[in-house]
Formats: structure tokens, C-alpha cells, sequence
């Protein structure tokens, strides 16, 4: 009992550096928000996911299937030093292409992300610990068609103490596939901040920040951005035991290096905003379903540099619901 009280301290002290991490590296966006291997870093361990969402055709706009799945394995572990490999696969599937308007481009009816990677993580003490994520792969229509479809990620931090409880992160990040400033390596900081008042801890970082806070038991309530485009909040309820219901606010862009484009450097870009309530359970062997029903706004299709562009033509689509089940689990 003893035990188990302390490895569930230690993970959620782990938590807000680990949510901070992950939005640096250049994972699914749509992940990041929801969780899904929040603490893959800074609390390596084995996994899985798997993730449908349907969102069935609406007025002139297409029906849309995604599905993703994806996981990590512990391939070593000697003293304070973790290896892991991870890999995901996602497709995205529309009944039919819409086209943007004023520039004659026909969004492909499928697009796919494959990534692979690994990640090194040392833990020296308490609050004491760095850590190296590398990723290699290829969100497009036609992945790997040529090194313009190529996409690269790379992280690196290290955390040190601050007062009692708090600590430092320095990163340093790059991406060529990411919601705003593509190809740069962005150096920076982040403050941990764990328990300044009773159930809050945060991340405050820049261009991010995270936030959860938890006043008993029953309530969950938390907030993250990463840069002007993705941002979360939501808040949780228990039911019973591991069963929760949760509401979410959401936007998360999603980007792919679109084959054959004119300009190397446009994003075919699929941005919405989506309203969520649903039903999360966790059993005791790790695994976990989560049902909801949403409602995305504000959908369009759209090609650019980045996410972080509001004036370039656009394929506006209807709003709609969607309905998502994802499951998962974790060692």
C-alpha cells in the first residue's frame, strides 16, 4: 500500500513537466490534448492507443474518418538510464476532396502521418534529470514520395531543483512540421510550479503553459496552450471509482507536407475548433476506453506556412458532430 501511494505521488509530480514536454516535441497535437502518453518522458513506460472518430456529411461537406494508433516500449532499462521506441500511424479519410476557393487546390480525400522515434531519459534525483526525444517521419497524402515530405523532430531538456518542491526545465526544441515557426530550434525555459496552493501545480513556459487543479477528489479541472493556435481546457467529474465524465473545449491544428505543392515551405493545414462530453474508465490492468460525443466549428481546410495565418484562402466546412472512442493502455 505504502508502495503504491508512492508511485502515484511521484508520477503526479511528474505531471506538469511531463504535459510541458510533450507539447514541445512534435507529436499529434490532437494527442498532446487529450493526454495520450502524457508522461512518455519524464515517466517512461509501455503503452498503446488506438483512436476513431467519425464525423458523419454534413450539407456540401464531406463525411471524415480518422483513425490512430500508435504506442512505446521500454527497450532498456539500466540504473537511472531508460531507452524507449515509439511509433504512430494516423489517417485521416474524406468522402470526397473539397477544393479552396480562388486557388483551384483539391484537398486528397486520404492523409496519413507514420512517425517513428526513440527517447533517452536519465533521472539523477529528485528533480534532477535530462533527456533526449528524436523522430523521424511523414504526415502527407503520399508519405516518403521524396525528402520534401520528410518530417524531423527533436528534444532536449533538463531539469534541476528550485525551492522545496518546484523546478527549472531548459529545452531545446525543433521541428519542420509544427503549428508556427517551422525549421527554427526554439531554446527556452519553463518554471514547475507543484502545489503553490492546494490541488494546482502548473508549467509556465514560453510559448506554452499548462495548468491542472484539483480541489478534492471528485473534481478535475485543467488549461494548456502551446502558441497562438493549440490550446485546451476541460474539466472532470467523477462518477465512481476510475469513471469519469469530462467536458472539453478545444483547437488543435493539423498540418501535413503535402506532395507536389508549389512552395516548399506550405502546410497543408485541417484547423477546427470542438466542443466535447464524454466518458473516460480506467481498469485495474492498465487499460482504458473513452466514448464522447462533440460538436466542431469553425472547420476549414487551407494551405500556408504554418497555422498561425488567417487571411489565405480557405475551404470552409459546415459545422458537425462527431463521435470518438479511444482506447488505450499503459504499464
Amino acid at each position: 500500500m505504502r508502495l503504491m501511494i508512492r508511485h502515484e505521488s511521484a508520477v503526479r509530480r511528474t505531471l506538469p513537466l511531463a504535459a510541458a514536454l510533450l507539447f514541445l516535441s512534435a507529436a499529434s497535437s490532437r494527442a498532446q490534448e487529450r493526454g495520450e502518453g502524457l508522461a512518455s518522458m519524464t515517466n517512461p513506460g509501455d503503452g498503446a492507443r488506438y483512436a476513431l472518430t467519425l464525423v458523419p456529411a454534413v450539407h456540401d461537406a464531406p463525411s471524415m474518418v480518422r483513425q490512430e494508433a500508435g504506442g512505446s516500449k521500454i527497450v532498456l532499462q539500466d540504473g537511472s538510464d531508460t531507452w524507449t521506441v515509439n511509433g504512430r500511424a494516423s489517417e485521416l479519410e474524406l468522402s470526397r476532396s473539397p477544393v479552396v476557393a480562388g486557388t483551384g487546390l483539391v484537398v486528397p480525400a486520404k492523409l496519413w502521418n507514420l512517425q517513428g522515434g526513440g527517447t533517452f531519459f536519465r533521472k539523477n534525483g529528485e528533480r534532477k534529470n535530462w533527456g533526449v526525444q528524436l523522430g523521424l517521419g511523414s504526415a502527407s497524402n503520399l508519405p516518403f514520395h521524396s525528402l520534401r515530405e520528410t518530417e524531423v523532430r527533436a528534444t532536449a531538456h533538463r531539469e534541476f531543483p528550485s525551492r522545496a518542491r518546484d523546478s527549472w526545465m531548459l529545452f531545446l526544441a525543433y521541428s519542420n512540421n509544427r503549428s508556427f515557426a517551422n525549421n527554427i530550434p526554439f531554446p527556452g525555459a519553463a518554471y514547475v510550479f507543484r502545489e503553490p496552493l492546494p490541488g494546482l501545480e502548473a508549467t509556465i513556459g514560453l510559448p506554452f503553459m499548462s495548468a491542472s487543479y484539483k480541489p478534492n477528489e471528485d473534481w478535475r479541472a485543467s488549461f494548456s496552450l502551446f502558441g497562438p493556435t493549440n490550446v485546451s481546457l476541460q474539466g472532470d467529474r467523477r462518477l465512481v471509482s476510475e469513471t469519469w465524465a469530462y467536458a472539453r473545449w478545444e483547437r488543435n491544428p493539423s498540418q501535413w507536407l503535402r506532395a507536389d505543392r508549389a512552395q516548399r515551405t506550405d502546410r497543408l493545414v485541417y484547423d477546427q475548433q470542438e466542443v466535447r462530453a464524454g466518458v473516460r474508465t480506467k481498469f485495474e490492468n492498465g487499460f482504458s476506453v473513452d466514448a464522447s460525443l462533440g460538436r466542431d466549428f469553425n472547420r476549414r481546410f487551407y494551405e500556408s506556412r504554418d497555422a498561425n495565418r488567417s487571411s489565405v484562402p480557405k475551404a470552409e466546412l459546415a459545422d458537425a458532430w462527431s463521435l470518438a472512442l479511444r482506447l488505450s493502455w499503459r504499464r
